[in-house]
């Protein structure tokens, strides 16, 4: 399936859901975004990218992991699977309307890669826009066939890798759409 280099404002989506760090610790990430004090405000700023935030479950109790178990293996298993299946439904999604998908993140990338072993090696339309330093996301990358545009070891959990690799994306569709050919531009030798 051809895609088409014209982007409009690419908008970026981090789905907010518990990682079980502390009682209000996800809530104050999503108040820093709203804040526009995170470190993805700031790129999202640098590279004119829209940015939405899905709350997942973010007002469902939990412990502070500085004082007990914040969620029992159940519930965080529970949390992590219901954010995989966010992902997984995005990206499908996107699939069907013929939209790239920048993915980064090791959950994430699980995710794109249940789907792609679930439905089809074609299900996916996307880019890993970075490798993290997160254990087993490389394996990740591999399962989905892909390499990533960026490797820069970030760890951060608000998707700076993927809207730093947005840059990358933006600048190659506009060579891909306003470059001249070289007939166009009248070489006639290859160097």
């Amino acid at each position: 399936m051809p895609l088409s280099p014209n982007f409009r404002r690419q908008s970026r989506c981090h789905q907010a859901r518990h990682h079980a760090l502390s009682a209000n610790g996800d809530a104050t990430e999503v108040e820093n975004f709203a804040a526009g004090s995170a470190a993805i405000n700031q790129i999202c700023v640098a590279y004119d990218l829209g940015l939405k935030v899905f709350d997942l479950a973010l007002d469902y109790p939990t412990g502070d992991i500085t004082e007990e178990a914040a969620l029992s293996e159940r519930d965080c298993a529970a949390t992590m699977a219901f954010g995989m299946e966010a992902m997984a439904g995005a990206i499908l999604a996107a699939r069907m309307e013929r939209i790239l998908v920048l993915i980064d993140g090791y959950v994430a990338t699980a995710a794109a890669a249940i789907l792609k072993a679930a439905i089809h090696p074609r299900s996916i339309i996307a880019l890993i826009g970075h490798v993290s330093g997160e254990p087993g996301h490389l394996r990740a990358i591999e399962m989905l066939g892909k390499t990533p545009l960026l490797a820069l070891g970030m760890r951060l959990g608000e998707g700076t890798g993927e809207a730093l690799a947005a840059g990358i994306v933006k600048a190659a569709a506009a060579c891909h759409s306003g470059m001249a050919t070289f007939a166009q531009a009248g070489v006639t030798k290859k160097h």
